[in-house]
């Protein structure tokens, strides 16, 4: 693989800098992140904290197994004498942000096969992209699933690339399987293209079958089974916590189900997706149409376009809207847009003479950060109280809360 440019490095040195600005200061946007996922942190690392009617005996459609990576990190903090609000600050920018940061480190890395410049625009458009900021420090299965998608999504393209390779592709479905058993089970549609490109491959292989779907199995086997044991010692009964969220939400009876807590039109995700994509987004609906006739990555464009495809197709049929719902889809809409503006920047190339077509690049890059970085600095700004006071309040001794 050739070096990085003078271009790459800047871009993964900004993707750095974005990422650590929204560990650090990023607004928790979401109150299932607060009440659902930190406090139940919370009560394993320091054994107090609330419990939401989602862990409660008669519910159990939250799983202990998704909390379990976090855990972890808090409890070596702990083990060092860390103070509890440093030790939030680590897990949210070393467990998760960290974690946001590596997976779009892979998926870069191995689109630089394919074609740098749509890496570079991929890279770069995540990273300035203001969903991505909140979405990728966000302690929610649905960030969780969209870091697995996004590493699923390199493995499809190291396997696409050798055909006749099992091990990507096993791989790829070992992130899907991650993100929706420990994460969110809804996420688990956006392996079905994977899926079917590995039956497509193995009746053209046949000696492939046997191997793969084995390799599989064993995957899927080893997940549920950490799923299974980790919430059966928490509920103190032998369950399986994806199919209580999927019977819950879709199957709920009266008084159950998400319409309970209100229901948007349509309009409530575009709005939303122009709100944390900007102009990228409409370039993305370029791309899920155009990318898989017009690119020359037919193959990698069919993937993402068909994903896409899928998970708006589910959820933007579904009465009750959330912003976090579209997290495991927003890598996608920048790789579409990637793609798109790679092929419309090439065929730019050939009618626009060179220093007026990198004059024009210059300030569309420019045009596209300052925008990101204007409403990343709202949402910091504007409110960013709750994290300020908490921050405040935990450095304020005994003496001085006795004092006010």
């Amino acid at each position: 693989m050739k070096k990085l440019s003078a271009i790459q490095y800047g871009i993964l040195l900004l993707n750095v800098l974005y990422r650590l600005y929204s560990g650090v200061y990023m607004i928790i946007a979401d109150c299932d992140e607060t009440f659902n996922y930190w406090e139940p942190l919370n009560l394993l690392l320091r054994n107090f904290g609330k419990q939401t009617w989602e862990y409660s005996p008669e519910y159990k459609i939250r799983s202990y197994a998704y909390l379990l990576p976090y855990y972890f990190i808090g409890k070596l903090s702990q083990w060092f004498g860390v103070e509890p609000v440093t030790i939030f600050y680590t897990i949210r920018i070393l467990g998760i942000v960290g974690f946001t940061g590596y997976c779009e480190w892979k998926l870069f890395r191995v689109l630089r096969q394919y074609s740098p410049t749509v890496a570079n625009w991929w890279l770069f458009l995540n990273t300035i992209s203001p969903g991505m900021s909140h979405a990728g420090s966000a302690l929610l299965p649905s960030t969780l699933a969209m870091q697995t998608t996004t590493l699923a999504n390199a493995f499809i393209l190291e396997g696409i690339k050798s055909p006749k390779q099992l091990k990507p592709l096993t791989i790829a479905v070992f992130w899907y399987f991650v993100g929706g058993l420990m994460g969110w089970p809804f996420a688990l549609a956006l392996g079905v293209p994977v899926g079917l490109y590995i039956v497509y491959q193995s009746v053209l292989v046949r000696s492939l079958s046997w191997t793969i779907y084995l390799r599989i199995a064993s995957v899927l086997s080893l997940i549920v089974g950490i799923v299974i044991a980790v919430d059966s010692i928490f509920y103190q009964k032998i369950l399986f916590i994806p199919i209580n969220i999927v019977l819950y939400n879709v199957f709920g009876g009266e008084g159950e189900g998400p319409e309970i807590f209100g229901v948007e039109p349509l309009s409530y995700y575009i709005l939303n997706l122009l709100l944390n994509f900007h102009f990228i987004f409409p370039l993305t609906v370029c791309g899920i149409a155009l990318n898989p006739i017009f690119t020359q990555f037919k193959l990698l464009s069919t993937f993402v376009s068909s994903q896409l495809i899928i998970w708006m197709s589910i959820f933007f049929s579904q009465p009750h809207k959330e912003e976090r719902f579209l997290y495991p889809i927003y890598p996608l809409i920048t790789l579409s847009a990637a793609i798109f503006l790679s092929k419309v920047s090439t065929l730019a190339k050939k009618f626009i003479p060179r220093k007026p077509f990198y004059i024009m690049q210059s300030l569309l890059v420019i045009v596209l950060t300052v925008i990101s970085s204007l409403r990343i600095v709202n949402l910091v700004e504007n409110y960013g109280a709750p994290l300020t006071t908490f921050a405040t309040v935990a450095h304020t001794t005994n003496n001085n809360l006795t004092n006010v």
